[in-house]
């Protein structure tokens, strides 16, 4: 985790919550319910709202006095499943998201939803189920799950993917 677990910072006169976490890869995760998007999974990003990500992003690394990836995560929560999370992976300098989703996203979101006060683990109400979460996104759902340290946040994780008709 880089700095505190959560900033807010301004972009376009909105307020953004997000956290940034280093995992396998340096992640940016955004509050998508910031920017009007209550299912990232489902909901592709309209050319303004690139804008939007690049200030936001720009915002933190100015904030945090250090370069930060363009690894952009939008998420949120899904309150019709419990211990699950929407998200989109989004490159805001080339103004596109992508549509399926990273193992080492897939792995740092995991550790973002353990970290308390994070922007992914306050999408999960209560924060995340003991032994693992889902993650939805464009293409299908990601299974997740770890092993936890005795601090809590997870000591090694597994992937399961559901098929999709290609």
């Amino acid at each position: 985790l880089t700095g505190a677990p959560r900033h807010e910072l301004n972009a376009g006169g909105r307020a953004i919550p997000l956290s940034v976490v280093r995992g396998l890869n340096p992640y940016v995760f955004i509050d998508g319910s910031a920017l009007g998007f209550d299912d990232p999974a489902t909901q592709p990003p309209a050319e303004d709202t690139y804008e939007l990500l690049l200030q936001a992003v720009g915002g933190a690394g100015a904030q945090l006095h250090q370069p930060v990836a363009l690894k952009v995560c939008l998420v949120a929560g899904c309150p019709d499943a419990p211990g699950t999370v929407s998200a989109r992976i989004v490159y805001p300098a080339e103004r596109r998201s992508h549509q399926s989703f990273a193992v080492t996203g897939a792995a740092t979101l995991a550790l973002a939803c353990r970290i308390g006060g994070t922007v992914p683990h306050a999408c999960l109400e209560g924060g995340p189920p003991g032994d693992g979460l889902t993650i939805r996104h464009p293409e299908g759902d990601l299974f997740v799950r770890w092993t936890l340290r005795s601090d809590g946040l997870p000591s090694e994780v597994s992937l399961e993917r559901s098929c999709r008709l290609i």
